[in-house]
């Protein structure tokens, strides 16, 4: 996951916990549950984010097919093409992206964060320096600093800072009490632990108020603790006494302003045990976060669509795939579907349907028109029904709304053609488009085997671009690393890639080797030159993804 993304389900996450600590457990006297809530909940709002929740994920369209080809070809007497919805590759517009502020932005956060963090250390640096060179009383396990000139009344980890200056007795012992509440309560951990994720989600308003809710948590709990054996109006007259406005990065100070909301929680009746049933809530709030904020991860393949060969049905699971975001109704089409896929792989009648693919390939057939094909989403005609060796059939010209075909012949009319593209629609019915058909006048092309490519290269699902080409030029750097090199696809379009010093080791491509080359953030130089630094993958191989980019591989797939 990009950090980005990370961070802004982090920021989102703890506003989704805060705003029901706010709403509802804010009022409770149950000090001691609150603050595990709100410790509870910043530890999730890291961690949910990064969770990976594994789902069965399923195509939504499966077809077994010879050729996968683009729109681009003509039929009928106009000889334009009609973009539709047949089992052709869309047409890919290619967006440049110009200027990344990603890079920009995360180097602002880093040079931030790395300030708050030395600031920190040095904070926690002066403070100890501070408590080792005063005289300390050891009272059990708790180290006693006493008037120290600039440490107010507080406490840090298991030192207690005491000035008994313009005190009684009582009053100093109130104090220590109230201190010691913290320190046997380890409040201090809890502090550590904020202002080190308020290092790192500097820029999250709501990490802010987790830390006062907790602060106040911690001295509600201590205020309770005193106030069981003090006179409460006399010890809300101390606090009175010693309210200060400033307060350590890391130590509790004894009384801060404002005190209004620490004085009416002394005096507030407790919480009946019965509200405790409202913590129960906490159950469909994380729940709610991880549905909304972790990583659903696909069990099939992670394409939006795939058109699967009848040669790679019986191959092994690739090692990785594609990360594609969906929305919760393509997932349960892809589970549906791939329930389906799963019985119909291993049904004798569609191993026999596949069988028939395999033999009517590069085959010329004769066969008859038994009716017309109507398509039951859209309610048109789009191609027709005919019998070839006891098997009903479809024929379409693999482009939706194609009239001129769709009108071409009435039932009973026999066609005459050879085969360009054969699947299996819906994992039901062998579908056919021609190649070329047999007419009186000659033959009428229908669908090429072989079409011009339109375009320099095409997208996948995950917005990655890939190419297949031949590497036609290299440069060296002086260590013998390939520096850049020229890739050139079929229709002459040259990528020129730049590789970076560091990059993993390229030396086994040569100049003339086929590569399948996979790609982001291209800029077009020329009419036919993309410049790329940003590479992703280099096969010679297309069904292997061959030498990865670290910096970008992991970004757009995962292992499965």
């Amino acid at each position: 996951m990009d950090m980005p993304v990370y961070l802004l389900k982090v920021s989102l996450c703890s506003g989704m916990f805060y705003l029901f600590y706010f709403l509802v457990l804010s009022r409770f006297t149950f000090f001691g549950l609150n603050r595990f809530y709100l410790l509870f909940s910043l530890l999730s709002s890291l961690i949910i984010p990064v969770l990976e929740i594994p789902v069965s994920e399923a195509q939504p369209v499966i077809g077994v097919v010879r050729n996968l080809v683009p729109q681009e070809l003509s039929v009928g007497s106009s000889g334009k093409h009609d973009a539709g919805d047949g089992p052709v590759l869309a047409t890919t517009s290619i967006r440049i992206s110009p200027f990344d502020w990603t890079g920009y932005l995360m180097g602002f956060y880093y040079c931030i964060t790395s300030f708050l963090g030395i600031r920190m250390i040095f904070a926690i640096g002066i403070l100890t320096k501070r408590l080792q060179e005063y005289r300390k009383e050891k009272i059990g396990a708790v180290q006693v600093v006493i008037d120290h000139p600039k440490m107010k009344n507080g406490s840090f980890l298991n030192y207690i800072f005491i000035h008994r200056s313009g005190h009684t007795k009582t009053e100093v012992q109130q104090i220590f009490d109230h201190e010691l509440t913290h320190v046997h309560k380890y409040h201090s951990v809890d502090r550590i632990f904020v202002k080190v994720i308020q290092v790192l989600l500097w820029f999250n308003p709501f990490i802010y108020l987790f830390a006062r809710a907790i602060e106040e948590n911690h001295e509600f709990e201590a205020d309770r603790e005193v106030g069981k054996s003090a006179d409460k109006q006399l010890y809300a007259n101390l606090l009175l006494q010693l309210s200060i406005t400033g307060q350590g990065q890391f130590y509790h100070s004894f009384s801060k302003v404002p005190l209004q909301k620490r004085i009416v929680m002394l005096f507030n009746q407790p919480t009946p045990n019965m509200k405790k049933v409202m913590y129960v809530l906490i159950v469909p709030i994380v729940l709610i976060s991880c549905l909304a904020f972790a990583r659903f991860e696909n069990k099939e393949a992670s394409d939006s669509y795939r058109l699967v060969t009848e040669a790679n049905m019986q191959k092994d699971t690739p090692k990785y795939r594609q990360k594609v975001m969906m929305t919760p109704e393509e997932r349960s089409t892809r589970e549906k579907t791939a329930r389906k896929r799963e019985l119909m792989l291993s049904d004798q009648g569609f191993q026999k349907k596949l069988k028939l693919i395999q033999e009517l390939k590069d085959k010329s057939i004769t066969v008859k028109v038994s009716d017309f094909y109507i398509n039951k989403r859209t309610g048109r005609k789009e191609g027709y029904i005919v019998d070839y060796q006891h098997e009903s059939i479809i024929v379409n010209s693999g482009i939706s709304g194609n009239k001129d075909f769709n009108t071409m012949f009435s039932i009973g009319d026999e066609l005459t053609f050879t085969v360009a593209l054969a699947g299996i629609e819906n994992f039901q019915s062998v579908t056919l488009v021609p190649e070329y058909l047999n007419r009186e006048n000659g033959k009428l092309l229908v669908m090429s085997k072989n079409p011009a490519k339109l375009h320099p290269f095409l997208y996948e699902a995950n917005k990655v671009r890939f190419a297949d080409g031949t590497i036609a030029g290299i440069r060296k750097f002086a260590n013998g690393k390939l520096q850049s090199a020229d890739v050139k696809t079929e229709e002459g379009t040259v990528l020129t890639v730049n590789f970076k010093a560091g990059d993993p080791d390229l030396s086994t491509f040569k100049t003339g080797d086929a590569v399948r080359f996979r790609f982001v953030h291209e800029q077009k130089v020329a009419d036919q030159n993309y410049l790329i630094n940003d590479w992703v993958c280099i096969s010679k191989d297309s069904k292997d993804y061959g030498v990865k980019n670290p910096d970008f591989f992991n970004k757009f797939y995962e292992k499965i």
